[in-house]
């Protein structure tokens, strides 16, 4: 069964995760836990846990499942080599008493309100994981799926010493720490506004592309500012860091510490400047400088819609008419016309956008003589990328010769995305559809 906002309560998290013979997956961080024992019927009981970093397509396919028949075959037989980390996830006693490993109890705690399929049978997950691929997929997900290359395969780990090693990293101040194959990013601060902690630590989940892209913390300089700026993602978690105990020692929160435990020696990029990020991730996915500078434009525009600074209005009136688009901006309470050739989706050329103030009424002179509203002047390249961020979909098709035709013959080119995105095309998922827009641009 597919939960949109996972179990919304720890313990119930926790009580799935550990449970005899059940399968847990996190789609939007590829995570899936496995548990199962021998006998559970045997005193005292025993039950292991399987961690494994695998994504959605995987699962859906069946692929990873190759060899395995039963929940407990990924814990004890073939699948058992694809997991990065084995846990002895419960255990009770003769006289009952129950034991619960840390790492477990800080799965549960971080991923609680995360999207989340349980089941019950390899053939149960295979099933949810294709209904949740075809028609719950996030706009997040279309636009990694649509944008995202792959990264480099994570190879078999052990989980080691290297826990306290990663365990400093994410704990040191003004540094981000991102985990490219779980789509987790973990950034550390001293700037806390409320002033009760020495440092604090935001956990967001953002995919590959979205930071390769631009799409997120555009011009974010500090690591400061991702917690506390108002990034598009929301952290799933922001933990006091830092806690001062009767022996003035810092010790970390303990789902950091849990985290760090669990991904030790997992794929981590770690750097003190978020620019940075940027940077290695574009390299990465082997963006051209041009390709992620236009994309990063359009972000930043984005980011001033969303923040609300300028004010910007735009409102179109009419659309392919004599090859021109036309409509009004406003920019802090003053308005133009604008128009521009229906010809190009380029959104560097701002000499294809021409703005014309208002007439006064009565005003019977050369439009020339009527000097732009200084509003518009000042935030001119803000505006003009805005504008063409609102006309482009009225854009005509043909006259953007780059640009796939119709959405049938794109679904059908890109075939590794075709099913899931035609069933946003055919009207429910509109997220499906951005990420079909920017695969035609891109």
């Amino acid at each position: 069964m597919y939960r949109p906002r996972g179990f919304q309560d720890k313990d119930q998290l926790l009580e799935a995760l550990v449970k005899d013979d059940s399968m847990t997956f996190f789609p939007e961080f590829n995570l899936l836990a496995v548990t199962s024992s021998f006998d559970p019927s045997e005193e005292p009981e025993t039950r292991q846990t399987a961690i494994f970093n695998v994504k959605t397509p995987e699962i859906a396919s069946g692929e990873f499942f190759k060899g395995c028949d039963y929940v407990s075959d990924m814990v004890f037989e073939g699948g058992q080599c694809k997991a990065f980390a084995i846990i002895d996830s419960y255990e009770r006693d003769a006289d009952g008493f129950t034991f619960k490993d840390g790492r477990m109890v800080g799965l549960s705690r971080l991923f609680s309100w995360s999207p989340t399929i349980d089941a019950g049978s390899i053939s149960d997950l295979v099933d949810a994981a294709s209904y949740y691929q075809k028609h719950l997929m996030s706009d997040r997900e279309g636009y990694e799926l649509s944008h995202g290359k792959p990264l480099p395969e994570m190879f078999a780990r052990t989980l080691g010493p290297g826990a306290k090693e990663l365990l400093d990293k994410l704990t040191s101040s003004e540094r981000v720490n991102y985990f490219p194959e779980f789509n987790l990013l973990v950034t550390t601060t001293d700037f806390v506004p409320s002033g009760l902690h020495d440092h604090e630590t935001a956990i967001f989940n953002v995919f590959p592309s979205e930071l390769a892209y631009g799409k997120l913390f555009q011009g974010f300089e500090s690591v400061a500012d991702i917690p506390y700026s108002g990034p598009v993602v929301d952290p799933i978690a922001l933990l006091s860091t830092f806690g001062e105990d009767a022996c003035e020692k810092h010790a970390a929160d303990r789902s950091l510490r849990s985290l760090a435990t669990l991904l030790s020696g997992a794929d981590v990029i770690s750097t003190q400047s978020v620019p940075e990020l940027l940077g290695i991730m574009a390299e990465r996915f082997s963006l051209e400088p041009e390709e992620r500078a236009r994309i990063a434009e359009r972000a930043q525009a984005e980011e001033c819609i969303r923040t609300g600074v300028p004010d910007i209005q735009v409102e179109i009136e009419s659309t392919n008419d004599d090859n021109f688009i036309e409509g009004t901006v406003t920019v802090e309470g003053e308005s133009c016309y604008f128009y521009r050739p229906n010809s190009v989706r380029s959104t560097k050329d701002y000499d294809s956008i021409i703005f014309e103030p208002f007439r006064p009424d009565g005003f019977e002179g050369d439009i020339e003589e009527v000097e732009l509203p200084a509003a518009i002047d000042e935030n001119r390249e803000i505006v003009e990328l805005v504008v063409t961020v609102a006309t482009e979909p009225y854009m005509d098709p043909d006259k953007a010769p780059e640009c796939e035709q119709t959405i049938d013959s794109l679904c059908d080119e890109k075939t590794e995305v075709s099913e899931s995105m035609s069933y946003g095309m055919e009207g429910v998922g509109l997220p499906m559809l951005d990420a079909a827009e920017h695969l035609a641009n891109y």
